[in-house]
């Protein structure tokens, strides 16, 4: 469904209607971009958060799953009903962060 949305604004670019507070001409550039396949190429250690209410969490989950087929490094924290606030102190996530940043500190990389 969230594919379906996305490949309709980039082929709608309507200033005039809008998706989550922002026009489908906004989503049409903002989407339209190669992060995926940029994202897939890191060779270091990588942390990922995602909340499992966030429109974009199943996509993030495809990328995710992609990454640990081509043996990536990748921490991927998806926090349950948390949306797209990962700066609530509620969900821990800096504190999850902090502990990602400390552990790859003493494993020397």
């Amino acid at each position: 469904e969230y594919e379906n949305q996305v490949e309709w604004m980039k082929d709608h670019p309507d200033p005039m209607k809008k998706w989550y507070g922002q026009t489908y001409l906004y989503w049409a550039d903002a989407l339209d971009q190669t992060e995926n396949e940029e994202f897939l190429e890191l060779q270091c250690p990588i942390f990922v958060v995602a909340g499992s209410e966030d429109i974009e969490c199943p996509s993030t989950d495809r990328l995710i799953e992609r990454a640990n087929e081509n043996e990536q490094d990748v921490t991927y924290l998806r926090v349950t009903e948390m949306g797209h606030d990962v700066f609530d102190p509620k969900w821990r996530v800096l504190e999850q962060l902090q502990m990602f940043l400390r552990d790859l500190r003493s494993s020397g990389f």
